[in-house]
């Protein structure tokens, strides 16, 4: 094996030692306990568990579609009996980040050997891991860093297809696997395979889109045939109403544009609109990247820990890279660098904010999921199901609607609450934990025996207030003395306010 020189080597260095930091920080603020930045991260590790037990859902016996992804709670579930398997999203996530930096090194160096010095492409290779926040998305504990790798593959296929080169087996590799990592991914393998019949490599792009068509048709069918839809309930609980969602397609568009990501993007348009005069080979390849940004912009989204539209600004700019980025090189440091800090600069505080987030997990969910298990021991009903659902040894009840088949439907067609006690009612639910913010209507049998608040600063979790609810007044006295003495085990700063309770 050829022996890496260390200029090389710094960007994996420098990687490495900041997800340590970072993890050292995390665990310092939770107090010795790992927490990942988001409480999604859960909902596929229990899935994943459940996968490793021949079944597909949340509740053992329930069927359900939680994930956002297809590939991600498979790749989990051979680990599910490990000791460590809470950590097995991190280190396929660290080692996502690894390859990123590797292609990025790859990509530069191939497209600047001309004009830089390997100890330069190495340093545009580390300045790659805040501009693609891979930080931030390795803690997420979710599928978002392996979908970038696989859309940067993608660019540097068609890149090197552009060059009279070979996409490489990588290119080829992420049109299958990037609609199973995320769907978001599918418009980029369609562009992917177009530019394949553009080439004339039609054998090549019928056989991969047979397979990703046939992949993703199979399991919509799965899902059909258990009652579940067609497509996964995070998608029906978080898309527009073209895929079973809740907001329209212009509400949509309208909340992306207030984004400042979205603006980012919509700003590279500009110079690859202007590119498709003065660059005429390259036309083909630029309208399949804006086509790719603007299909984002419509139906994507983006936000929620700078996660969801991190695959297109990836793509996006390994496009631009290859059309301005060597005449950037010849300019004046000043031009250049500025034009990293627009791309850096949305993400640049994310550093800071991602042990936040982690605590932000292990003071709210993680002590709900504590409750629950060691002062319950009976079936709950939540809002955020992730962390709960995977400490959980009984049923968990997500009135939000992803893993409990029906609840989504229920919550948006009534214009009461009896659904929500009408299901509590049926699975034996004990005690709901929600946010009061997602329900203005509740039960009136419902009583408030608790509130439980953040000790720091709001970072990811969506609201810093929980509240604890009976669910039966009979069961009430008895769940305000359990969570009295619960709230002597919480972790500084945390505050639990109990409601005084007669019965």
């Amino acid at each position: 094996m050829r022996k890496i020189a260390w200029p090389t080597a710094w960007p994996y260095a420098a990687l490495i030692t900041l997800v340590l930091l970072e993890a050292a920080a995390a665990i310092k603020l939770n107090e010795g306990t790992f927490t990942y930045s988001l409480d999604d991260a859960y909902i596929h590790l229990s899935l994943g568990r459940q996968i490793n037990q021949g079944h597909y859902g949340i509740n053992p016996g329930e069927f359900s579609a939680p994930s956002s992804s297809i590939l991600w709670p498979l790749l989990l579930s051979p680990f599910a009996s490990l000791t460590g398997y809470a950590l097995v999203p991190f280190f396929i996530n660290l080692a996502a980040a690894v390859l990123i930096l590797l292609v990025c090194g790859r990509f530069f160096s191939r497209l600047f050997r001309p004009q830089v010095r390997l100890a330069e492409s190495a340093i545009l290779t580390l300045l790659m891991i805040p501009a693609f926040n891979l930080i931030g998305l390795i803690f997420t504990g979710m599928e978002h860093t392996l979908q970038l790798l696989l859309a940067l593959l993608l660019a540097e296929g068609l890149v090197r297809g552009q060059e009279g080169d070979a996409p490489g087996w990588g290119f080829y590799a992420a049109l299958v696997l990037g609609p199973l990592v995320r769907y978001e991914n599918t418009f980029l393998t369609l562009i992917g395979l177009l530019w394949l019949l553009q080439r004339r490599q039609h054998v090549a792009a019928w056989i991969l889109g047979l397979i990703v068509a046939g992949v993703m048709a199979g399991f919509s069918l799965f899902l059909h045939t258990h009652g579940l839809g067609w497509l996964p309930a995070s998608i029906h609980a978080k898309s527009i109403t073209l895929f079973g969602g809740h907001s329209s397609l212009w509400s949509n568009v309208l909340t992306n544009l207030s984004q400042r990501q979205a603006l980012v993007l919509l700003l590279g348009l500009v110079p690859l609109l202007s590119a498709m005069i003065t660059r005429p080979p390259c036309r083909l390849m630029i309208a399949l990247t804006v086509s790719a940004a603007v299909a984002h912009l419509v139906l994507g989204r983006f936000g929620w820990a700078d996660r969801y539209e991190i695959y297109i600004l990836g793509f996006t700019l390994f496009i631009l890279v290859y059309l301005y980025g060597p005449t950037l090189m010849k300019k004046p440091l000043w031009i250049p660098t500025a034009v990293y800090a627009l791309l850096a600069l949305p993400f640049a505080l994310n550093w800071l904010y991602t042990p936040l987030g982690c605590n932000n997990i292990y003071q709210q969910q993680y002590q709900m999921a504590r409750f629950s298990r060691d002062y319950i021991h009976a079936p709950v009903a939540v809002n955020d199901l992730g962390c709960v659902a995977f400490h959980a040894d009984h049923y968990v009840l997500d009135v939000w609607g992803l893993a409990s088949p029906g609840a989504l439907q229920l919550k948006r067609r009534q214009t009461s609450a009896m659904w929500m006690d009408s299901l509590a009612q049926r699975h034996e639910v004990k005690l709901a934990m929600i946010y009061d913010h997602y329900f203005p209507l509740l039960p009136k049998q419902w009583v408030c025996i608790g509130k439980l608040f953040l000790g720091r600063r709001k970072v990811t979790a969506d609201h810093a207030v929980v509240s604890f609810y009976a669910v039966n007044s009979e069961t009430a006295a008895q769940l305000h003395s359990q969570l009295c003495l619960f709230s002597a085990t919480l972790p500084r700063g945390v505050v639990l306010e109990t409601k005084p309770y007669a019965p």
